[in-house]
């Protein structure tokens, strides 16, 4: 994930090995968290958090060999702050061994979410010893983009936007019965996909694109955890990475009611963000798991 240090502000680094040489020593006095655990052929591994602007830094993998720290890996991250509550939650571990990936189910999305789980360091333990944990789940979802737009609302009325939710909500319980084999739900779903593609057939010959598609949310490209994304901007905030000095948006969008906060360099955002116009562009979707939940977490 080299190319997403730049959302992060490290747009002057070409390769992870550059980044550890000139920042590593830097990111300890701005360590906010730190996890170790003993492997089973007795090597120390450990994961630490640099903080470099409001929520945002690089996680640092590692192993420490006669006391002394050898650096493996990094990654950029954001950490989200919209909470959302979460009945299910799947998470993976990867081939290396020190990432994870979590995947959920959201009626508001359409699409099973997968995503880069942000502090898995933190259910390490629960993995090896349990396979399971019991807890209620609070997730939050955030997101780095290395290319964005920003694009001009859709001017509704009062009545269009009260007309956009009621039908908003009946997609939401459609798509909750067509999930429990309602076969109604099912045709009614298969029905309306039809006419709505009917619908903007007849209209892009006389319209532009995005006066039509108000919002979306589909998977990108080869990796499972990238998503194309049309979204409305709730808020926005200027950042700076304390350390290089680069200036970075912290945006906080909004699809269909699921919250995502997004990093983006300044130099890779086409527009001026503001609260009310929408993001386009491509993420790399990450999660963190902030707190107990209903159900049980399932590690495969």
């Amino acid at each position: 994930m080299n190319r997403y240090m730049r959302a992060v502000g490290f747009s002057d680094c070409k390769n992870k090995k550059q980044i550890t040489e000139l920042f590593y020593k830097k990111s300890e006095a701005i360590c906010i968290s730190r996890y170790s655990a003993q492997e089973e052929d007795g090597e120390e591994r450990f994961v630490k958090r640099s903080e470099f602007g409001t929520d945002f830094g690089l996680i640092w993998f590692g192993s420490i060999t006669e006391g002394r720290e050898q650096i493996e890996d990094c990654m950029p991250y954001v950490a989200g702050t919209q909470e959302i509550v979460k009945e299910e939650l799947s998470v993976e571990e990867r081939m290396c061994g020190n990432l994870f990936s979590g995947a959920t189910e959201d009626l508001r999305i359409g699409v099973y979410l997968i995503f880069f789980l942000n502090n898995g360091e933190c259910f390490r333990e629960d993995v090896q010893e349990t396979g399971k944990i019991q807890r209620p789940l609070v997730l939050a979802l955030s997101g780095l983009s290395v290319s964005g737009t920003v694009l001009l609302p859709l001017a509704l009325s009062r009545d269009d936007r009260k007309r956009k939710q009621r039908e908003k909500l009946k997609q939401f319980k459609l798509l909750a019965d067509a999930r429990n084999g309602d076969e109604a739900a099912i045709e009614n779903l298969a029905y309306k996909d039809m006419n709505l593609s009917m619908k903007v057939s007849k209209r892009i010959y006389s319209e532009d694109l995005f006066s039509i598609v108000e919002s979306s949310f589909m998977p990108y490209g080869l990796e499972c955890d990238q998503y194309s994304v049309i979204a409305d901007i709730k808020s926005v905030m200027s950042v700076r990475n304390c350390i290089t000095g680069e200036e970075v948006w912290r945006l906080q969008l909004d699809y269909n009611g699921l919250g995502i906060d997004l990093c983006i360099n300044k130099k890779d955002l086409v527009g001026e963000p503001k609260q009310g116009r929408r993001f386009k562009g491509s993420i790399w979707l990450q999660g963190t798991i902030l707190g107990n939940g209903e159900k049980s977490l399932k590690i495969h």
